[in-house]
Order: structure tokens, then sequence, then C-alpha cells
């Protein structure tokens, strides 16, 4: 949580602090860093992904593969002895989305590629992969929080 006296710089202070940690290997700041960014990831992922490349592929794996391709280059930086240091939140960020946008671009290009073309592909009724609402009730927190998510979705991706 953030105190309302803290400025931006101090905000991001902890940030660029969890950011040198998580490069020295520290899980706990990367476990901070995710809590932290996860969800915007999430968001500008989805949207960069499209409904075509959602249908081949989770939001989540881009999340995945671009937060382990930051702490990568954050961990390579460091045993340069030159860590990555940013100025503020939103040059943070929009290092994290051009790595979120090369992967997304990545996994355009291999989809595209031969066979897996997307624009080629056709829609299956997933209604038979989707859990029933006894089943979905029945599933703890976390996992309910993810099987809502990608039901809403395919929702979303029925309106577009």
């Amino acid at each position: 949580m953030i105190s309302e006296g803290m400025s931006s710089p101090d905000r991001f202070s902890d940030t660029a602090r969890l950011l040198r940690s998580a490069g020295d290997g520290d899980r706990g700041a990367v476990n901070a860093l995710l809590a932290k960014y996860q969800h915007k990831i999430h968001w500008i992922a989805r949207i960069r992904l499209g409904a075509k490349l959602r249908s081949k592929m989770d939001t989540m794996d881009i999340v995945q593969d671009s937060l382990l391709k930051a702490l990568e280059s954050l961990r390579d930086a460091a045993a340069r002895d030159a860590p990555k240091s940013f100025a503020s939140e939103p040059e943070f960020l929009a290092w994290l989305y051009k790595i979120v946008e090369t992967r997304v671009v990545d996994a355009g290009r291999y989809y595209a590629a031969g066979k897996r073309d997307v624009a080629s592909e056709r829609s299956l009724d997933d209604t038979a992969a989707r859990p029933s609402l006894e089943a979905r009730t029945a599933l703890p927190g976390p996992a309910a929080a993810l099987d809502d998510l990608i039901l809403l979705e395919s929702l979303m991706d029925r309106l577009t």
C-alpha cells in the first residue's frame, strides 16, 4: 500500500530497490515485483495479443515469458556490474512493455509460419472445454479467479 504522503519518486525508489535485489537473485524481491506489476503486464499483453493469438495461446504465457526475460536482463546487467537503472516508474514500465511487445511479435511470427498460421484456423466450439458452473464453484480462490478470467476473455473475444 502506498501512503498518501509519499511522492512519486519515493514510491519508485522502492521499486528501484526491488529491481536491484531481484538482479542480485533475491527471490523475495522477484515475488514483490511480480505482485506489483503482473496485473499491468497482463492487460497490456492481452491487448497486444488480440483475439486470434489468444485463441492459440494463453495471455499468461506471454506475461510469464516477458517477466522471465526481464529478470534475465536484470541479472545479466548485474553480473556485468552495470545494473539497469530507471529514473521513473513510466520509464520502467516502458521497458517492460517493450519486452512484452517483443514477445507478442515473436509469438505472432511463430504462429504465422506455415501450418501454424492463425489466419487459416477455424474456431471450434469451446463450450465443452469450459468447466460447468458446478465445477467452477468447487475450485479454490485463485483457481476460480483464473477460471473466471479465462471465461471473461472468451466472452470478450466473442464480442470483438
